[in-house]
Parts: C-alpha cells; structure tokens; sequence
C-alpha cells in the first residue's frame, strides 16, 4: 500500500512538472517579448 502512494504522489510530481515545464515553453516567446518592450521603454524613458 505504500509503495503503490508513493507512485502516486511521484507521478503526480512528474504529471505537474511536465505541465508547468509545457507552460513555460508556450509562454517563453511572449514573455521574452514583453521584456524587449519594457526594456526599450525604460531606456527611451532614461533617453
């Protein structure tokens, strides 16, 4: 019995893990974008 709760919980680690690993790779573009722009607004506002 406690093996088969020890699976359980590690594959819902893994199960979390790779969705939150999948998140970031779809979000990482948009968010890099984002940066670019705050970036390019700090420096033309220090500009």
């Amino acid at each position: 019995r406690a093996v088969s709760e020890v699976l359980g919980v590690v594959m819902l680690l893994a199960m979390v893990i790779t969705i939150m690993g999948g998140v970031w790779v779809f979000l990482n573009p948009y968010l890099s974008d984002f940066e670019d722009n705050t970036n390019w607004n700090s420096a033309t506002g220090l500009a």
